[in-house]
């Protein structure tokens, strides 16, 4: 689960993209 939250750190969007 580390990646997701570097990925939500650089990319706050992506992490919306992945929550849907």
């Amino acid at each position: 689960m580390l990646f997701e939250r570097s990925t939500i750190s650089v990319h706050p969007s992506l992490a919306e993209m992945f929550n849907i």
